[in-house]
C-alpha cells in the first residue's frame, strides 16, 4: 500500500464503499424497462442514448468533470429531458399507489399533451 499515493488510495476507499450499490445508469435502465408503457416508449424511443445524455450530463453537473462538459445536455434539450424524467417519476408513484399499467397507458393515450410532451 505505501506504492500509492494518498490520492489514489483515498479514490479506491471511495469507490469501494459504494461498490454494493447500483449506478446511476443501471438505476435508470431498471425503471425504464420496468416501465413498459405505450407512451413512455414514443418519447423515449432510444433508451440507451436517453440514459447515456443523462448519466453525461449529471456527472458533468455534479462533478464539474471538463472532459465531458460538451457531452452535456443545455439548454431546452436538458429541460426536455428533464420534463420525461419527471413523467417516469409521476408514472413510477402512481404504480407505487396502485394505479395499474393499463390505466396508466388508456390516461396517457387519451391525451394528446401531457406534461408538456406533445405526441
Amino acid at each position: 500500500m505505501n506504492c500509492l499515493s494518498n490520492k489514489y488510495l483515498k479514490e479506491l476507499k471511495s469507490k469501494l464503499l459504494y461498490l454494493n450499490y447500483p449506478s446511476l445508469r443501471q438505476r435508470l435502465r431498471d425503471i425504464i424497462q420496468n416501465m413498459s408503457i405505450d407512451y413512455i416508449e414514443k418519447i423515449i424511443p432510444k433508451k440507451k442514448q436517453f440514459i447515456d445524455n443523462i448519466v453525461k450530463s449529471r456527472n458533468y453537473y455534479v462533478h464539474y468533470d471538463y472532459a465531458i462538459e460538451k457531452k452535456a445536455l443545455r439548454g431546452s434539450m436538458l429541460f426536455e429531458t428533464f420534463k420525461k424524467l419527471r413523467l417516469i417519476l409521476i408514472c413510477c408513484l402512481l404504480q407505487n399507489l396502485g394505479i395499474s399499467k393499463k390505466m396508466l397507458c388508456d390516461r396517457l393515450s387519451k391525451t394528446e399533451y401531457i406534461m408538456g410532451h406533445n405526441l
